[in-house]
């Protein structure tokens, strides 16, 4: 029997186990991720340097292989006349389906929070667990649906809000809105009067501002603070299936620290007769036991662990779910578990209510996206951005990445040569598995026939909660060349980020003459900033003019036809211009209906 059946029918027991498998999964996620993404980081640069093996890129005496892929020429006669109304409609979708996309989440988070905090109403208004009336108020219940929608603010920053000013607004919003509710509570008599003696103490309300902060932060501030932790730039690819691996393998460590602790007697007994059969002290046994069963329960637990790993890939791979939505149900999982802890605290059961809640979170979130999906302007497919850049940008070219990713991929799809600069911020759930099971050579481009099958199998299609993929190439030192070349001739529009070019960037010189070369210059758009040589990317310009192949889609070209983008800052506006800029490009190899022959 237990030694404790006291505490398995007490909140204590389930508040405990919440808070500590929280801890420990939380902990071995950052840890494990930081080393991961570092190993996997090192692999990625030491894989870029070296040469394919067998690779028939840069043989003496001829031009690298891809190099006469078909042009991605415009039609006749639309080269100069782009479908602006198409631009003008992809625009529009870049800016308003993210906040779309919010809305769906905004819709399902509120249900969740009305569900929860329906819960934690009855739950705290038990005279036993609160003295003071105040908690069953009505406006006590809408003060706690607003808390318990907190997660609702960090699910729109993080899918739609893209400058730091909307996400500051989104959040002053949800703090007006609770401040209002505090203060129709603190000033809202809860209290019966009450006559002590010949003394009347008249009606008065049971809460007060300092209490309502309080209460706020113990909801919300512990999984706020870990959220912020998880989406740290250096892990936020992926945390979420870390710590979906590591919360399986914590669960079944304190499952067996729990049943030590729960069946204390026996488990003495069995160390006391092990000890004495091997003349030792007690203390030697009954760490090695433990140390065992630990040992022991890693392979159980491992082994699931893998198996939800497995099941996010195939999700992922089948586009169940997108690198979005596994950061957002991350998200909501940690404060839906955050919460039943607060609820144990009034009797195990009423941690349920989390469960509950979150299941009608997801229902509610999966039928919005499949209306979404089906309503949303622009099909099933949609233009394909290639995105180059100047690989030694660092942090400033995943910032740009980042930002106009996030709203092109409610577009088209977005199309890259993986680098360092990159490399741990777009890898993909089965590309992370590769790398955990020593397969992520394979993913190397190796030579032509690798490179036409990869790019044959281009993921061009939205997924569920309608977001385009990434679609990231690994290339070697002597084939990424070959992959330039194919990936320029199957894309509608091409961004450049050339901040920081200068001389010594020999690969960027290779792709400008290739995007001349390839590329209509209606479709290009270079990014250029004050840290561009502005010198040397004009000399560039004009050599690859004057040594344009005789098949080029942009004969006769001149230097000062080229306009590049200035881009000064990443604001919303300089932004938002840039999108405007990428659509037009985009739309520039699409015949307008008005011009089409009758």
């Amino acid at each position: 029997m237990p030694s404790s059946p006291y505490l398995l029918n007490s909140g204590l027991l389930v508040l405990s186990a919440i808070v500590l498998l929280t801890v420990m999964a939380s902990t071995l996620t950052l840890i494990a991720s930081t080393i991961l993404l570092w190993r996997y980081r090192r692999t990625v640069d030491r894989l870029m340097s070296a040469s394919a093996a067998g690779s028939d890129e840069g043989a003496p005496g001829r031009a690298p292989f891809g190099q006469d892929a078909p042009h991605a020429a415009l039609p006749s006669g639309a080269a100069s006349s782009p479908d602006r109304n198409l631009a003008e409609q992809r625009f529009r979708l870049s800016v308003d389906e993210p906040w779309r996309c919010a809305r769906r989440y905004a819709v399902g988070g509120l249900l969740f929070a009305a569900v929860l905090g329906r819960a934690a109403w009855q739950a705290f208004s038990q005279t036993q667990i609160n003295s003071l009336s105040a908690a069953a108020h009505h406006y006590s219940f809408l003060f706690l649906i607003w808390t318990l929608a907190w997660p609702v603010v960090l699910t729109t920053n993080l899918v739609a809000a893209s400058g730091w000013r909307k996400r500051c607004l989104v959040v002053l919003i949800y703090f007006f809105t609770l401040a209002l509710l505090g203060t129709l509570l603190v000033t809202t008599p809860t209290e019966a009067p009450v006559s002590l003696g010949g003394v009347s103490i008249p009606d008065w309300s049971g809460e007060t501002p300092v209490r309502l902060i309080a209460k706020w932060s113990l909801f919300n501030l512990a999984p706020t603070l870990l959220i912020g932790v998880f989406r740290n730039r250096r892990i936020r690819a992926v945390a979420p299936l870390v710590l979906g691996f590591m919360t399986v393998v914590s669960a079944g460590l304190l499952g067996v620290m729990a049943a030590v602790s729960v069946y204390w007697e026996s488990t003495i007994a069995a160390v006391t007769a092990v000890s004495h059969f091997l003349g030792v002290d007690v203390l030697w046994p009954f760490i090695g036991c433990l140390l065992l069963l630990l040992a022991v329960s890693c392979i159980p637990s491992g082994l699931l662990g893998w198996g939800l790993l497995v099941w996010m890939r195939r999700g992922y791979q089948c586009k169940s779910v997108s690198d979005q939505s596994l950061a957002i149900d991350a998200l909501w999982l940690v404060f839906a578990i955050y919460y039943a802890a607060i609820l144990a605290f009034a009797g195990p059961g009423w941690a349920l209510a989390a469960l509950v809640a979150l299941l009608v979170f997801g229902m509610t979130v999966r039928i919005g996206n499949r209306h979404g999906l089906s309503n949303v302007a622009g099909g099933e497919t949609g233009p394909a951005l290639l995105v180059l850049r100047v690989f030694s940008l660092g942090q400033r070219s995943e910032k740009l990445f980042e930002l106009v990713s996030k709203q092109w991929r409610y577009i088209g799809n977005v199309q890259l040569i993986v680098g360092l600069d990159l490399a741990t911020s777009t890898i993909a759930p089965h590309q992370f598995l590769a790398f955990v099971s020593g397969r992520l050579p394979w993913l190397f481009m190796n030579g032509r026939a690798a490179i036409e099958r990869s790019a044959g199998q281009l993921d061009n299609r939205r997924d569920r909660d309608g977001r385009f993929r990434i679609n990231d190439f690994y290339c070697h030192a002597d084939t990424w060349r070959g992959v330039l070349v194919r990936l320029v001739s199957g894309s509608d529009a091409v961004l450049m980020d050339l901040r920081n070019f200068a001389p010594g960037n020999d690969g960027c010189v290779f792709e400008i003459n290739a995007l001349l070369n390839t590329v209509p210059l209606q479709r290009l758009v270079f990014v250029i900033d004050a840290t561009t040589d502005k010198a040397f990317f004009n000399r560039i310009l004009a050599t690859a003019c004057r040594e344009l192949s005789a098949d080029s889609p942009n004969p006769g070209l001149l230097p000062d036809a080229v306009q590049p983008f200035e881009l000064a800052s990443l604001r919303q506006g300089a932004l938002e211009s840039l999108l405007q800029r990428l659509s037009l490009a985009s739309a520039s190899g699409v015949q307008s209906p008005s011009a089409a022959p009758a």
